[in-house]
């Protein structure tokens, strides 16, 4: 789904910026970016998370959320809109770094793009909470 690759894609460059090139949120919020000129090819991501949301879901706590997961790292969570960990579907835990970034990168405009997904895939539960 198209919707979800360029969510992945966006909070893979946050990614970049901040454990690679260390930047902070604050640099980044005043205009801070390092730009990676590379030979284009398809995106791989370089640090492996990604998000989903399936149709037929449930509510955890009464909360939407969206699976971040990953595979290479064996991560699996629920996490809702907000940021916060529901679920930890298996032992490993989400780094404290990489999960600051997510919070981060959480912010209105993403939660509005989570909140449309999760309407049109799961109507069964739509305004539910």
């Amino acid at each position: 789904m198209k919707e979800f690759e360029k969510l992945n894609i966006e909070f893979d460059r946050l990614l970049v910026q901040t454990q690679r090139f260390k930047l902070t949120h604050e640099q980044i919020d005043a205009g801070r970016w390092v730009e990676m000129f590379e030979q284009v090819k398809e995106w791989k991501g370089y640090y492996g998370f990604r998000f989903n949301i399936y149709g037929n879901e449930h509510l955890i706590d009464g909360k939407e959320h969206f699976h971040f997961d990953n595979k290479a790292e064996n991560i699996h969570c629920k996490i809702d809109f907000e940021g916060n960990i529901l679920i930890y579907a298996s032992k490993k835990e989400v780094p404290a770094n990489i999960l600051k970034d997510l919070k981060y990168f959480l912010d209105d405009d993403i939660k509005k793009v989570l909140k449309t997904m999760w309407d049109r895939l799961n109507p069964h539960l739509r305004n539910a909470n």
